[in-house]
């Protein structure tokens, strides 16, 4: 038993029923991609978790961690960086 996803899985339940009540659309948005991240031995399930409360609530999932992923491996996050977009890490120098 994971006391931590349980719990996640109860807030996000909670959470989405509370915005529902007055009127709100609710969209969840799953994890920031960080490469450590794929490291931690965990990730995968918060990921699937946020997935499947958003599935099975019926609200929308946007995928900021496959998205951030894909910047990632196609180093467009340093022109993100740049631009001065907000959360962009900043550029590396050894691929500028």
């Amino acid at each position: 038993h994971d006391t931590g996803l349980e719990r996640l899985r109860e807030d996000l339940t909670e959470g989405i029923d509370r915005l529902r009540e007055v009127g709100a659309d609710v969209v969840l948005v799953d994890l920031q991609f960080v490469r450590r991240w794929d490291e931690h031995p965990r990730h995968k399930a918060y990921l699937s978790l946020i997935r499947s409360v958003a599935q099975e609530e019926g609200a929308g999932l946007f995928r900021r961690y496959e998205v951030m992923k894909q910047l990632v491996k196609r180093n467009a996050l340093s022109a993100l960086q740049s631009a001065g977009v907000e959360g962009a890490p900043p550029p590396n120098p050894a691929r500028c």
